[in-house]
This record gives C-alpha cells, sequence and structure tokens, in this order.
C-alpha cells in the first residue's frame, strides 16, 4: 500500500481532532487553506483555496515595511502623522526633538511646546502642502532648533480634514556650521581690509579714521571706534558712523 504524501497525514489528522476553523498546509511550493464541514455517517465536505499570492503578498509588505523603518531610522528624520482632532497617532521610534514616541503619541503639538517661533505656523496641523520649509522650535530641554519640514494634510471622502503627516530633519547643526563659516569669512575681511590699509607703513592718528571706516564696512555695521589707553582710561582716536561715547569702559 502507497503511502500517503505528508501534507495528506496532516489534514487527516486535523479532521480526527474535529477541523476546527482553517487549516493552512504548505503542499510544494503552495500554501493551501483548508476547511472542513461534517456531513452524515462521518464524512467530511473539505474546501481548499490556494492562499500562496495573499501570503507572499503579505511577507513582502512586511519586509518592505521593515526596510523603510530601518533606513528612516539612520536618515537621522523625524516622521510623524496627526489625526483630526491634531493628536499625534504615529510618530518613528527615534520620538521627536528629544520626546520618545511614547511621550508624544496621543499628544497634542502645544501640549509638548512645539510651537514654531517665526511666523510659519505649526506644520504638524498643515491644512496646505509644506516643501522643505525651515522652522524654529524648542526641543524637549527648550533649545531652539532648526527643523526642515514637508508635510501634506489629510482628507476623507467628503472633503473634510482629517489630520497631517510629515517628515523633518534637524538642521541646526549645519544652520551653526553656516554661521560659523561666515563668522570667519568676516574675520578674513576685516584682515584684508586692515592690511591693506596698513601695508604703507605706519597708521598715524588722522589714518585711524580710514582703518575705522573700513572695520565699519567689512563688518555691516552702523558704526566703529578705536580708542586709546591714556593712564586709567581709554580716549576716543577715531570712529565712523554712529555716534560712540568720548571715553571707553572696560569691564
Amino acid at each position: 500500500m502507497l503511502a500517503l504524501p505528508h501534507w495528506q497525514e496532516l489534514l487527516l489528522g486535523w479532521l480526527a481532532l474535529g477541523a476546527n476553523g482553517k487549516h493552512p498546509l504548505h503542499i510544494g511550493e503552495q500554501i493551501i487553506e483548508w476547511q472542513a464541514t461534517a456531513l452524515p455517517d462521518g464524512i467530511w465536505l473539505v474546501l481548499g483555496r490556494d492562499t500562496t499570492p495573499e501570503h507572499n503578498l503579505t511577507l513582502a509588505l512586511a519586509d518592505s515595511r521593515t526596510r523603510y523603518k530601518e533606513l528612516l531610522d539612520l536618515s537621522g528624520d523625524y516622521m510623524w502623522e496627526t489625526d483630526r482632532t491634531g493628536r499625534f497617532v504615529f510618530v518613528s521610534t527615534k520620538g521627536l526633538l528629544g520626546w520618545s514616541a511614547e511621550e508624544v503619541t496621543g499628544k497634542r503639538p502645544h501640549e509638548l511646546g512645539l510651537l514654531a517661533t517665526d511666523d510659519l505656523s505649526t506644520p504638524f496641523l498643515t491644512q496646505v502642502p509644506v516643501q522643505d520649509a525651515r522652522l524654529w522650535i524648542q526641543n524637549k530641554v527648550g533649545k531652539p532648533r532648526c527643523l526642515c519640514i514637508s508635510a501634506i494634510p489629510r482628507f476623507d471622502a467628503a472633503g473634510a480634514w482629517v489630520g497631517a503627516r510629515g517628515l523633518c530633519h534637524d538642521t541646526t547643526e549645519q544652520i551653526d556650521a553656516a554661521a560659523r563659516l561666515a563668522g570667519a569669512r568676516l574675520r578674513a575681511r576685516i584682515i584684508s581690509h586692515i592690511s591693506h590699509i596698513m601695508n604703507d607703513g605706519p597708521v598715524e592718528d588722522r589714518e585711524f579714521n580710514t582703518v575705522v571706516r573700513a572695520l565699519t564696512h567689512a563688518m555691516s555695521a552702523g558704526g566703529a571706534a578705536i580708542y586709546r589707553r591714556n593712564a586709567s582710561k581709554w580716549e576716543l582716536v577715531a570712529s565712523y558712523g554712529s555716534q560712540p561715547p568720548e571715553t571707553a569702559v572696560v569691564l
């Protein structure tokens, strides 16, 4: 007598146990979902449905979600979503600006102090698309952070607003680096101006007027002044622009 295929043995074993619910079995590369109905005289009506495409699609979706989540965690971006009540219903695993995902979920932006410090309203409740907007917002410890934000509103079938979702990246370090670079360039401009003026020899008192004027223009300032120490006080030597005090006080 030929032995039954392994899947048939499993199916018969399931029937012997009462065949409760649905019973998926692997048959080669296929997954067949079985459902059985008891008939008179100990007979079973067994129906099978090929669920292989559904199973493969579920695995592909799970793999895609895992891949996307891992890439998002590596990117340094924050991902979020709010609902029609303005509460966060989703935040990426790294949280948001120092708050954990658990601390943010279920809260409204203003409850966390996530309010804009400039004229742009909070993007977390936006009703219009926002693309690469720069926004200063305080983080959990109260320090201002510059975010580059893209967000889109969500609407239901009737056109009613039901929340928003978006992505933001903390660009504070880049902003600070740009400011430091601008400062370095400004100092270089000042040194260049002064060096150019002093190349011809010692600077006389009257020539300090030219120096201080160059300093003012190099720093894009409203005015500048040069003082000389005389005994116990500092006396004004030259000035340009805004009226400076006659004497300087060293603190």
